[in-house]
């Protein structure tokens, strides 16, 4: 026996150390080293899944017209479905203690994991360096609240792009994430249990803020809409899986770690669908909030400041709103010219004319007769906005939160929000020392606790499984961090912020056809069995033809082409449209893109097993339990001892067809087994 199991979980006793495809950080955990829980499982969940994608996530959705509650359900909805695939592939993990890319060679073979390994690791170190740069610039765009002298430090090369002061904060935050990865796995562990209680803490802080400062939750929870829900759904839901899809592929990276099945499947259902939910409502909500709260809008026209010129334009404006709006102003207009006419002469028109005016028409709202119903009988106006004006507030700043509505309602076009949905425009308004140095601590946390698990631990083992001999899980974190660097993403983010989550987001759907081979070779075809020891070894049972099984890579072919004319559709539009406008894919592609996770993961799953059937899988008798007391009790065997006993699965009894040359291996003990 080369395993001994205890309660399900297998240990390796074999000792395997020599082969070239066999390092100690993608070896098979071992049952000392099995430490995470439940709650360590759910807190990976919790600090992975409150960042600003998160955040924002809702915010996409409302954009492109559902209403916030059918955007929160989509949000529930993506997160359930991809929690199938997420337990389904985290099985092998804990079972046998491996991580993703030695879980892909019962599939894909002993060298032929590196496909599906590096094709997820390239997804991941793209993420890594745009996530470590939003990481640094949160930390530039406080630190300016509290120090402004940072933007002056010194001038850099023009091609480069930034400033000292911005490169300084990114790569501070570039080193805190090499010195955790540098530390392990524990390390991350630790991270994730300690910061899950304070993010939550943190999101319902600021819903809370939120909340108080603006009188309610804000005009988003009173409005209609949604009419467009239906065309727009598959999408977005599509998009949703795609949020964690690479995820769902590289999670035995994390549950080989786990003390039970038990523990992984509890730890990502109370974890993954709640947080994601909670903390995109908390985006939602707060989104809402900073509509009315003062100072979280601007104009969009520097004129508009001007209050002569916005007198002249209300009063020719017929509507009743501006016209009454207008009466607000024009009385005090030589007033405030005269206020513009002796402020400083260096300081630009907005800057001495905006305070006038925020005065004068805060002085102006007081008016009761503002707030006549009458005088609104022939605008239309925002549900909330009319029921607030039936009650106006008493105080003065609920005063200046409608005054400040009703002058956007009037000119929708020459005012514009600040990007409200991005958590740090939210906290860049703080102006108390303390409270910008806490938002930091916390946007701090919320990235590295997302970057780390899901952006460095997958592209570290990635990258040990080219070379196990030469490259350990610590120089495959260095080496995704240089990555990070050299990529510069804050150019990247600047010249495609159009279309670079589109990208990566879009090619992380791609990688559906992956998952749904993984699940079929394990589920199905092998009924939850490996050889534990063959995954390490060359000639085994997953070596195939010279370490690839060719199978599987024309079913992962088969997957992602019919997916690969959308994909280009969605994110390089200039590529396949005309100079007339006309796109180039032809439509049905364009559709079925919109569920490309659900049709690549199908079209693989599928494949797969068929390209499969033409011969047996044996899958390896299940060895027998050990006594709980022996759990520890591990005895190498020499590099070449026999695995265990098997005896063919139920595929190999019911399949007519004979095993062929170049797709049947020949396992140590004399048994028959096709591909794998």
């Amino acid at each position: 026996m080369s395993d001994r199991v205890v309660n399900g979980i297998h240990e390796l006793t074999e000792n395997v150390s020599a082969s070239p495809y066999w390092n100690h950080d993608i070896a098979p955990t071992t049952a000392a080293a099995r430490k995470w829980g439940t709650w360590d499982i759910a807190a990976l969940w919790v600090g992975m899944s409150v960042c600003n994608p998160t955040y924002m996530l809702a915010g996409t959705m409302i954009a492109v017209g559902m209403t916030w509650w059918q955007s929160v359900l989509t949000i529930l909805l993506g997160n359930l479905i991809v929690l199938i695939p997420m337990v389904l592939n985290a099985h092998p993990g804990t079972k046998y203690g491996i991580p993703f890319p030695v879980y892909c060679r019962a599939s894909f073979g002993v060298l032929g994991s590196n496909v599906p390994a590096i094709l997820r690791a390239i997804v991941a170190c793209g993420w890594f360096g745009i996530q470590t740069w939003l990481g640094g610039f949160a930390t530039y765009t406080l630190m300016l609240a509290i120090y402004p002298g940072i933007a002056g430090w010194g001038t850099l090369p023009a091609w480069l792009g930034i400033n000292v002061g911005q490169l300084a904060c990114f790569l501070v935050f570039w080193l805190v994430n090499m010195i955790i990865i540098w530390r392990g796995m524990e390390s991350i562990r630790f991270l994730e249990d300690v910061s899950a209680p304070f993010l939550i803490i943190v999101g319902v802080g600021l819903l809370g803020w939120a909340y108080w400062r603006a009188g309610g939750l804000g005009p988003m929870f009173s409005s209609g809409g949604g009419g467009n829900f239906w065309a727009v759904f598959p999408a977005q839901l599509t998009a949703m899986v795609g949020f964690w899809a690479t995820l769902s592929l590289n999670i035995p990276d994390f549950s080989r770690f786990a003390r039970t099945q038990k523990d992984q499947i509890l730890g990502q259902t109370y974890g993954l669908p709640s947080t994601m939910t909670l903390y995109s409502f908390v985006g939602v909500a707060v989104t809402s909030a900073c509509l009315v709260i003062p100072g979280y809008s601007r104009f969009r026209n520097e004129e508009m400041l001007n209050p002569a010129s916005l007198a002249c334009k209300l009063a020719a404006a017929t509507d009743p709103l501006s016209a009454h709006l207008a009466a607000a102003v024009t009385e005090n207009t030589r007033e405030l010219i005269g206020k513009a006419a002796a402020a400083p002469t260096d300081a630009p028109a907005p800057d001495g004319l905006a305070p006038a005016l925020a005065a004068l028409l805060n002085e102006r709202i007081a008016d009761p007769s503002l707030y006549e119903p009458g005088r609104f009988a022939g605008v239309a106006l925002d549900p909330a906005l009319r029921a607030d004006l039936a009650a106006p507030p008493a105080d003065a700043e609920g005063k200046l939160r409608l005054n400040r509505r009703l002058l956007e309602a009037a000119y929708p076009g020459d005012v514009v929000q600040q990007n409200l949905w991005d958590p740090v425009t939210v906290c860049g308004r703080f102006e108390n020392p303390i409270v910008v140095a806490f938002a930091i601590l916390a946007l701090w946390i919320a990235t590295l606790t997302t970057n780390l698990a899901a952006n460095v631990v997958s592209p570290a083992n990635d990258i040990s499984n080219l070379a196990p001999r030469l490259i350990s899980f610590r120089t495959g974190g260095m080496i995704t961090g240089v990555v990070g660097i050299l990529m510069m993403p804050w150019k990247l983010l600047a010249s495609t912020q159009g279309y670079i989550f589109t990208w990566l987001i879009g090619y992380g759907a791609l990688l559906g056809p992956i998952g749904g081979i993984l699940i079929a070779d394990y589920f199905v075809l092998r009924s939850k069995r490996l050889r534990l020891a063959d995954l390490y070894r060359k000639g085994g049972t997953y070596w195939y033809q010279g370490g690839f099984n060719e199978r599987a890579i024309l079913a992962l072919l088969l997957g992602v082409l019919p997916n690969i004319p959308g994909f280009l559709a969605a994110a390089f539009p200039g590529w396949v449209t005309t100079a007339n406008g006309k796109c180039l894919i032809p439509g049905f592609f364009v559709s079925t893109y919109q569920y490309a996770w659900f049709v690549g993961f199908a079209i693989s799953f599928v494949s797969y097993i068929l390209l499969m059937a033409e011969g047996a899988l044996a899958g390896p008798a299940e060895p027998s339990e050990q006594p709980a007391g022996a759990a520890g009790k591990t005895t190498a065997a020499a590099p070449d001892s026999a695995g265990p006993s098997e005896v063919p699965g139920p595929a190999a009894a019911s399949s007519p067809s004979a095993p062929r040359p170049g797709g049947a291996g020949q396992s140590g003990s004399g048994a028959i087994e096709f591909g794998g």
